[in-house]
């Protein structure tokens, strides 16, 4: 089993979204950055590790951040942040092979579970290319995260539970293979340039 950075990492910043339960009835979210509640504001998301499992083995990533921009107001809970910058730090591969990961599209933020203190949602579009130095291996990896943002202390959780998938996959010591899962984890800790984020 393996861990990878992408969100993912990223994802990093939608300090406003729990990623599992039942889905709302339009216009049941109510976005907050420090008291203000229309417009946008930047965010960034600060990873101390991040973890990518997979059937065949388990990468890991030092650390890792994610920004973009926090949609404030209210919403039926799709598209409340847009993640545009994600990056990976000290990422391991199969065999302990160094890793590099690279953003690859937006990524969207959206809110699903009962609006509170913790609220469940989901990052989809999910898109990241994963590739060695030296040419040993290399993969895309696409999908959807699942995870819950807590507002008192400001974090966005990725948790287990994920559906993301590897494709083109390349050479990888036939440890990592088309189609194989992955399974990935992290918290953000999220500020935004308006302050402090609520969902409600």
């Amino acid at each position: 089993m393996r861990k990878l950075p992408t969100a993912l990492a990223t994802l990093g910043a939608a300090g406003v979204l729990a990623f599992s339960g039942p889905a709302f009835a339009a216009g049941s979210y109510t976005v907050t950055a420090g008291g203000q509640s229309t417009g946008t504001t930047a965010f960034t998301g600060t990873a101390g590790s991040i973890s990518f499992t997979t059937p065949g083995a388990d990468l890991s990533c030092g650390g890792g951040t994610a920004g973009g921009t926090l949609n404030l107001g209210t919403s039926d809970g799709t598209g409340i942040a847009d993640i545009s910058s994600a990056s990976f730090s000290d990422c391991v591969g199969p065999l302990g092979i160094p890793l590099d990961v690279t953003q690859t599209g937006d990524w969207t933020l959206n809110a699903t579970g009962t609006p509170g203190a913790v609220t469940d949602g989901s990052i989809t579009g999910v898109s990241a290319h994963v590739s060695n130095p030296d040419g040993q291996c290399d993969f895309d990896v696409t999908g959807a995260v699942d995870g819950n943002f807590d507002s008192a202390n400001q974090q966005l959780n990725v948790t287990s539970g994920n559906v993301l998938t590897l494709s083109n996959v390349n050479g990888c010591f036939g440890i990592l293979n088309d189609g194989d899962t992955a399974d990935f984890s992290a918290t953000y800790d999220v500020v935004a340039d308006a302050g402090a984020i609520a969902i409600s």
